[in-house]
């Protein structure tokens, strides 16, 4: 391969001067892995040619009466936005020097703002007062930056309003410059020229779709390391600290373990060398604590953390930078590309290698995502005709609607945004019936929020979340049929995401090495003694999970794995010797007093 076609380059060679052709109607994306400087092209070198324009238009007055061009930069996280925010004071003296006597500093020509904070603008919005005066907001923007664009698909399923925000914004910006950019932009980029405003009469002309401006990836300073399960990362975590000086950064996959896992590593019983002041736990709730709101604003001006061990949820999987030597691991539980891609890009490259714990998710993983999606679908299948009947009235006129096709079928997905600008009645028959279902069913109404939402009277269809589930339907299922087979399919998954080649992928087999080495230690404490119940229950949730792991390959009897699950008894001699039998292990267990049962492990001859 070209050593040119895989060298690492930072967005403003890719895009070079091309920029500067960029124009009304535009619209642009932008892929381009973390660190690769997207962030810094906005703020620094677009930024500063567009402070430049203005310089040279000073004297000029555009149409609508303004001077200067305004940027309008959305982000899909708040602390996100603190960071832009700050990034952008820091360096406006500098551009603003560069632009000597233009009266546009770059605060006041960039705004940054949240998707949500809109969509919360747009769903408050009940009078014709409110909505001339959000038009009238937006309406001062000539660009408009998407970072983190991903969002309004991956973030679709459980916030269905972001098909309102989208919408909304392809309008208003229809005929400005669009600026799509993410380092996950795989399941987007077709969405953006598929779902858009069609000629009428909200859009006066079509959309300019230039060709994507794309990075190379480069994972090569990852070291992947899978794991078993959540206790597995407590061992993992106070075994390091007593001998490394690292930092970790933790994404849990729920504010209930991101609190349990905080408190597991600081138990007064942990001889690991943590204390409570080394562990730090963020979520979305971070303003309410006044350790993890100092933490976030302290993140936000330095990019770096004094805690020991960062622990967070989603909060923080987007857009955050960590510019810290310090931290060299990262524990994800993720289990789908675009969060995984995303929360291992808050660690900025620094030339040193990453140690990336990644959860080793099972077959019954998969199930239970899959089982759960599937209600979903079911569900989406049974609101598609009721919800295409709303808009029947309407089907004469095709430029009103967005036409998806899924499931081989063409689902109109209306776009509520249209009716406040022009208004048309609808069948209140058909809205009154999915209503009624929705109050009087709690399972519809749970399976239908992850892509219904309401605007302005009706109810309507997140395509990019009907979209998503279709999509994590299909991958569920393939990973639930691999596990089956191959215990470390989403390891190996996890490495196709990185692009690792075959070569490298040594993680897995090492982990089952490991594990095997780990059980034989524990066991060795517990041969030739004498082995009380207690004992053998002991022993047993010593091993259990080390076994299971390594039992998976060999589709071993599920009457065995049933017994050895329940927690109140230890192993069987029969099935503790068939299982060292089985992993090669030379230890043999013997019961010595049936009456009082005592056991014990031997070495086998």
């Amino acid at each position: 391969m070209d050593d040119n076609a895989t060298k690492k380059k930072y967005l403003s060679e890719i895009i070079g001067d091309s920029f500067k052709t960029w124009k009304p109607y535009d619209v642009v994306t932008i892929t381009a892995p973390t660190g690769c400087g997207k962030t810094h092209f906005c703020l620094h070198t677009y930024s500063k040619y567009i402070l430049e324009q203005n310089t040279r238009r000073n004297q000029s007055i555009y149409s609508d009466g303004r001077k200067a061009q305004r940027i309008l930069y959305l982000v899909n996280r708040t602390i996100l936005k603190k960071q832009i925010e700050e990034e952008i004071r820091k360096i406006s003296n500098t551009l603003e020097i560069n632009s000597t006597n233009t009266g546009f500093p770059l605060s006041s020509i960039i705004t940054v703002n949240t998707y949500q904070n809109i969509e919360s603008q747009l769903s408050n919005a009940n009078t014709p007062n409110n909505w001339a005066s959000i038009d009238n907001c937006y309406s001062s923007y000539d660009i408009v930056i998407y970072d983190e664009a991903h969002y309004f698909f991956s973030d679709s399923n459980f916030n269905t309003y972001t098909a309102l925000s989208y919408n909304f914004l392809r309008y208003k910006f229809n005929n400005k410059i669009q600026i799509f950019m993410s380092a996950t932009m795989d399941n987007m980029t077709p969405l953006i020229k598929k779902y858009h405003p069609y000629l009428n009469y909200l859009c006066d002309k079509k959309s300019n779709y230039l060709p994507s401006y794309s990075g190379n990836k480069d994972y090569s300073y990852v070291t992947l390391v899978p794991f078993h399960n959540k206790n597995d990362i407590v061992n993992i975590i106070s075994n390091d600290s007593k001998c490394k000086n690292e930092k970790w950064l933790v994404f849990v996959d729920s504010k209930d373990y991101g609190r349990e896992l905080e408190s597991l590593l600081t138990q007064k019983e942990n001889s690991n060398n943590i204390t409570r002041s080394d562990v730090i736990y963020i979520d979305s709730k971070y303003k309410q604590n006044e350790k993890s709101l100092y933490a976030v604003n302290t993140l936000t001006k330095s990019n770096y953390l004094n805690q020991k061990i960062i622990i967070t949820t989603a909060v923080m999987d987007n857009g955050i930078s960590f510019h810290d030597t310090s931290l060299r691991n990262i524990v994800i539980f993720a289990d789908t590309e675009e969060e995984f891609i995303q929360m291992l890009g808050r660690k900025r490259e620094d030339g040193q290698k990453v140690t990336v714990y990644a959860c080793l998710h099972d077959s019954e993983h998969f199930r239970k995502r899959l089982q759960s999606i599937q209600g979903k679908e079911d569900r989406y299948n049974d609101c598609l005709p009721q919800i295409s009947s709303l808009y029947d009235i309407e089907v004469t006129n095709a430029q009103q609607h967005y036409y998806i096709m899924e499931n081989n079928h063409s689902t109109i997905s209306y776009n509520p945004i249209e009716r406040i600008f022009h208004p048309i009645p609808i069948p209140v028959f058909a809205q009154q019936n999915i209503l009624k279902k929705l109050l009087e069913d709690e399972s519809f109404y749970n399976n239908c929020k992850s892509f219904l939402y309401f605007f302005n009277g009706i109810v309507a269809i997140n395509p990019f979340a009907s979209t998503r589930i279709i999509k994590l339907r299909k991958f569920y299922e393939d990973m639930q049929i691999q596990l089956k087979s191959n215990p470390f399919a989403f390891i190996n998954k996890v490495y196709d995401w990185l692009e690792i080649p075959d070569s490298e992928r040594h993680g897995a087999i090492n982990f089952e090495n490991d594990q095997k080495i780990k059980l034989q230690a524990i066991v060795e404490n517990y041969k030739d003694k004498e082995l009380s119940k207690e004992l053998c229950i002991q022993l047993k949730k010593a091993t259990l999970n080390s076994i299971k792991y390594l039992l998976t390959p060999h589709n071993f009897e599920s009457s065995v794995i049933t017994r050895i699950k329940k927690n109140d008894r230890g192993y069987q001699p029969d099935d503790f010797n068939q299982i060292m039998s089985l992993l090669g292990l030379p230890y043999v267990m013997n019961l010595l007093d049936k009456n009082k049962g005592i056991f014990k492990i031997t070495t086998s001859n």
